[in-house]
C-alpha cells in the first residue's frame, strides 16, 4: 500500500522520502522496494532519493550502503542517471568511518556483489574493491556456502592485486568446511570464482576440482533431474573458462550437462552460445547436442541476435565435424531472417556491423537454400542502407568489404562497389583516425587475396587502394599494406612469401 501511495502521488512522496524527518535507512528502504515496480514515476523517485542522499555528506552504515549499491543495480542505473564518482566516495567515507565493522554477513555479501556489478568497467581507482575483500578475509569463517560463492564471484570481479588474491585464497580454504551445505548454483559460482588467469589465487586447481566432483554428483541418483535447465547452461558457462581442467574428468561431468540440456527446449542463442562454447573449448564432439540446440533455435518465431553470442556458436560450430548440413542450413536461414528484420538500418556504420555479423554464418553454410539467403540479406542490406552512391568512411567501407570477402559472391561485392563513395582527396571532409586508411588498404588486400575478381571489379578496387594510399602520410605508406589476418599469411608462407 505504501509503495502503491508512493507512485501514485509522484512529487509529494518524493518530499516525503528526502524529507529530513524521514531517517535515511526508512528511505532507503523504501526505495529499494521500488526497484520491483516497473513503473516510470517509480524509476524516477528512485533517483530522486539517490540523489538527495549523494548530496547529504554524512556517511553511510554498512547495510545502508548495501542497500544503495543493490538499488543502483537492480535499477539499471549509470552514471547518467545518478553520479556513481560521488556514490565511490561515500562508501570509502563510510568505510573510513567504520561501516564495515561488525557488518551482517549477508550485508557484506550484497555489498560485495553489488559493488562489483556497479563497477564492472569503470577504470577510475578506488578503496573500496580492497577494503571490502579484506573484510570478507577477515570473516570468512562466519560466511555460509552461499555467501562463500557469492563473495568469491564478487572478489574475482573486482579485482587483480595480492589483497583479492589472498581473499580468494581464503575463501578456497573455507570451503572444505562447508562442502555439505553448498548447492549446485554455488558450486558454479565457485568454478568462475577460481578459473585460471593472472587474479587466480595459489589454490585455484584445487578449488576448481572439488567444484567440479560435486557438480557431478549433483547428477547422481537422478540422473540430473533435479537440476534446472538455467542451472545446465551456468555450470557450462562456468566450466568453459578452465582449459586446463583434467580433459577425463571435465568429460565426465559434459555428458552429464548434455544429457540434461537435451531434455529441455533451447530458444535463447546466448544460451546456446554458452553450452557450444564449452565443447569448442574444450575440443569435445557432441553432434547430438549441437543438433539439439540447432534445431531448437530454428523453430523459435523471434529472436535477438547479438554478435557476441553468434559468433561462440558459429566458432563452435566450424569445430564439429560431421553435423547434418540440412540442420546447420536451417539454422544459417533462421539466422538470415532474424537479422532482416532490422532493416533498413540507421547508417551505413550500422549496415557494416550487421552484415560483419551475417557474414560469419558464410563459413557453416553448406545448403544452396541457406547461401542464396545470405546472399538475398546482403543485397537487400545494401539497397536499403546505400542506395545510390552514397559516402561512406574507409572505416565502414573496410567493414564492409570483409564482410562481402567473407561471402565470397562476385556479385555482390560489383554491387557494394558501385554504391560506396570512399574519400579520395585531401580536401575532402575529415576521414577520422588516420589508421583507418591503413585498415583499409589491407582489406582491399584480403579480398584480392581470398576471390577471384572480374577484371573491372579489381581495377576498381586497385583505384580505390591507390587513391587511399596518397591519403597516407609517408610513415604511414612505409608500412606492409599486405593483410596480417591468419589466412593471409598462410596463403602468403604457402607461395613462398610472393603474392599468388
Amino acid at each position: 500500500e505504501i509503495m502503491e501511495v508512493l507512485v501514485n502521488t509522484g512529487t509529494a512522496a518524493l518530499g516525503l522520502l528526502v524529507s529530513p524527518n524521514i531517517p535515511t535507512s526508512q528511505s532507503i528502504a523504501i526505495a529499494l522496494h521500488m526497484t520491483t515496480i516497473s513503473s516510470t514515476d517509480a524509476g524516477i523517485l528512485v533517483k530522486q532519493v539517490l540523489t538527495s542522499i549523494l548530496a547529504n555528506p554524512l556517511p553511510l552504515t554498512g547495510p545502508e550502503l548495501a542497500s544503495i549499491f543493490t538499488i543502483v543495480h537492480k535499477a539499471g542505473l549509470s552514471d547518467k542517471d545518478v553520479p556513481l564518482g560521488h556514490l565511490e566516495a561515500l562508501a570509502e567515507r563510510s568505510i573510513r568511518n567504520g561501516c564495515l565493522l561488525g557488518i551482517e554477513p549477508a550485508s557484506l555479501t550484497s555489498l560485495a556483489l553489488s559493488h562489483a556489478k556497479v563497477r564492472s568497467g569503470n577504470a577510475i581507482p578506488s578503496a573500496v574493491p580492497a577494503a571490502i575483500a579484506t573484510e570478507i578475509s577477515r570473516r570468512a569463517v562466519d560466511l555460509s556456502a552461499s555467501q562463500v560463492a557469492a563473495c568469491a564471484l564478487a572478489v574475482r570481479e573486482s579485482g587483480e592485486g595480492d589483497t583479492f588474491k589472498a581473499c580468494l585464497e581464503t575463501l578456497g580454504r573455507e570451503l572444505e568446511y562447508k562442502l555439505a551445505e553448498m548447492d549446485f548454483d554455488g558450486w558454479c559460482q565457485i568454478l568462475q570464482a577460481f578459473a585460471p588467469g593472472p587474479a587466480a589465487p595459489v589454490n585455484y586447481a584445487q578449488v576448481a576440482n572439488l567444484a567440479c566432483i560435486h557438480l557431478r554428483r549433483a547428477y547422481e541418483g537422478d540422473e540430473g533431474g533435479g537440476v534446472s535447465f538455467k542451472q545446465a547452461v551456468g555450470a557450462c558457462y562456468s566450466l568453459a573458462k578452465h582449459w586446463d581442467f583434467p580433459r577425463d574428468q571435465a568429460m565426465e561431468l559434459m555428458e552429464k550437462l548434455s544429457k540434461s540440456i537435451r531434455q529441455f527446449p533451447v530458444t535463447s542463442l546466448g544460451d546456446a552460445g554458452s553450452v557450444a562454447h564449452l565443447w569448442s573449448v574444450m575440443k569435445v564432439s557432441d553432434i547430438p547436442l549441437f543438433h539439439h540446440l540447432l534445431s531448437c533455435i530454428s523453430s523459435t518465431r523471434n529472436g535477438d541476435i547479438l554478435p557476441v553470442q553468434l559468433r561462440k556458436l558459429v566458432l563452435a560450430i566450424r569445430l564439429q565435424p560431421g553435423l547434418d548440413d540440412d540442420i546447420v542450413g536451417r539454422f544459417v536461414i533462421w539466422c538470415t531472417d532474424q537479422l532482416a528484420r532490422q532493416l533498413p538500418m540507421r547508417s551505413v556504420p550500422d549496415t557494416a556491423n550487421m552484415l560483419t555479423t551475417a557474414s560469419r554464418l558464410a563459413a557453416i553454410s553448406r545448403t544452396k537454400e541457406s547461401y542464396t539467403a545470405l546472399k538475398s540479406l546482403h543485397l537487400r542490406a545494401m539497397e536499403a542502407s546505400i542506395p545510390g552512391r552514397v559516402y561512406t568512411t574507409h572505416t565502414a567501407s573496410a567493414k564492409l568489404l570483409n564482410a562481402v570477402t567473407l561471402l565470397g559472391d562476385a556479385d555482390v561485392l560489383a554491387d557494394l562497389l558501385a554504391r560506396l563513395d570512399v574519400p579520395r582527396s585531401q580536401s575532402h571532409r575529415a576521414f577520422g583516425n588516420r589508421s583507418v586508411l591503413l585498415a583499409f588498404v589491407r582489406s582491399c588486400s584480403h579480398l584480392t587475396r581470398h576471390m577471384r575478381l572480374q577484371q573491372e571489379t579489381a581495377v576498381h578496387l586497385e583505384s580505390l587502394r591507390k587513391d587511399t594510399m596518397m591519403l597516407m602520410m609517408e610513415k604511414e605508406r612505409a608500412k606492409d599494406p599486405s593483410c596480417k589476418c591468419v589466412s593471409c599469411r598462410a596463403k602468403l608462407e604457402a607461395a613462398g612469401g610472393g603474392e599468388d
